[in-house]
């Protein structure tokens, strides 16, 4: 069994599981409101520390395809990557008339307190969170924090093993 995550000793990390498993467990528990842990900052930052859009864009675009998979198998799955990343970008929208109005805000995309501040009602409210095999899920501190709050607080943890085999 793949154990992504040898070096969190202290939190009871589950054995991967493949992803048709995690979802009929999620619906065999009743599990509605699952929490999806993804890689964003470290793949969001260029070497020189600054936001390297196309990278970014691709970690967002990774965490989408793992909502559709769960969308298309029943469960609506929270990912706040999916939902940040395109919050960070906006910066109008088109009114009621079609015209567009400007919207602007100053979120950093790499602004870690404050997406953590963030995301944790997310934590609070979901009974659950699934960790997808993606690029850099095993050194991405966000994902440890989030699976070790999870565990701190009861809530099932889903690593999905890598490669997927549906």
């Amino acid at each position: 069994d793949e154990t992504p995550f040898d070096d969190m000793a202290d939190v009871a990390c589950p054995p991967a599981m493949k992803a048709a498993n995690v979802v009929s467990t999620m619906h065999a528990q009743r599990l509605r409101y699952p929490y999806l842990a993804t890689p964003y900052t470290k793949l969001a930052t260029n070497s020189s520390g600054g936001f390297h859009m196309t990278n970014a864009g691709l970690a967002a675009k990774d965490a989408a395809a793992w909502v559709a998979y769960f969308a298309e198998r029943g469960l609506s799955v929270d990912s706040p990557i999916v939902t940040a990343h395109a919050a960070c970008l906006s910066q109008s929208y088109r009114d009621a008339t079609g015209e567009t109005q400007s919207l602007e805000h100053s979120l950093d995309p790499l602004d870690g307190q404050f997406w953590s501040g963030w995301c944790r009602p997310r934590m609070e409210r979901a009974d659950c969170i699934i960790v997808p095999p993606m690029l850099g899920r095993s050194e991405s501190s966000g994902v440890l924090a989030e699976i070790e709050w999870f565990d701190n607080h009861d809530k099932p943890v889903f690593i999905i093993e890598n490669p997927v085999d549906y």
